[in-house]
């Protein structure tokens, strides 16, 4: 990021993709110039040996938006991405694990996202990120992506990313629509199947994590 910095290249109309090497440096450099991160999860795994550690530069304020890198893996698909968004903070989280102290536990993130700031916002929710290890160091990372901070990477995010989120991301009053319409009917033999007592809720994460183009219904 330096080397970028140094001539001139990070501004606020800068995406920088993948971030697989980001260290914290680099992150204050990007926050300071308003430059956002395209995270592409899947492309990663098949090319760029390592993956970005999404929440943690989140929780430190960057801007990143989700992105597919077409030539970089097998889906153009963002309900992939999406989903592939929450396995690379699995595996990221799995493999601190494996290399934290045995007193240290994780749990995933249950807060929704702050949309303001692009942040993972947990501190009104620390009841469900438990750990057993109050004096654990304050700099490791243990939060996991979910299907909600995926939503949010792959729409309010990717608006934000490209300074676009006065105009497009999410509903609002003034702004563009640009957005599809899902639907988890059973009629449309998709892997998404709803019962009587799911909530809007329920249907929701199915169709985050189960959901196909059979369910965009334009």
């Amino acid at each position: 990021a330096s080397i970028f910095d140094s001539h001139g290249l990070l501004t606020h109309r800068c995406i920088m993709a993948h971030g697989v090497h980001l260290q914290e440096e680099d992150s204050d450099l990007l926050k300071k110039h308003g430059t956002a991160i395209a995270h592409c999860p899947l492309s990663n795994a098949f090319f760029a040996n390592g993956t970005l550690d999404c929440a943690k530069f989140m929780k430190r304020g960057n801007k990143i938006g989700l992105g597919t890198d077409v030539a970089g893996g097998y889906s153009p698909s963002m309900l992939h991405a999406s989903r592939m968004a929450v396995v690379a903070s699995h595996y990221i989280q799995n493999h601190q694990n494996n290399n934290a102290p045995a007193t240290q536990t994780t749990s995933i993130l249950s807060a929704p996202i702050n949309p303001k700031s692009s942040r993972i916002n947990g501190s009104n929710h620390a009841e469900n990120n438990k750990s057993n290890n109050n004096d654990a160091d304050t700099n490791a990372n243990t939060d996991t992506l979910d299907y909600r901070h995926a939503f949010y990477l792959a729409t309010l995010g990717g608006a934000e990313a490209l300074g676009l989120s006065d105009k497009i991301g999410t509903f609002a009053i003034g702004m563009e629509l640009d957005a599809f319409v899902f639907s988890a009917s059973s009629s449309l033999k998709s892997p998404v199947v709803v019962f009587d007592t799911d909530s809007v809720a329920d249907v929701f994460q199915k169709l985050c994590t189960l959901g196909d183009d059979r369910n965009i219904r334009r």
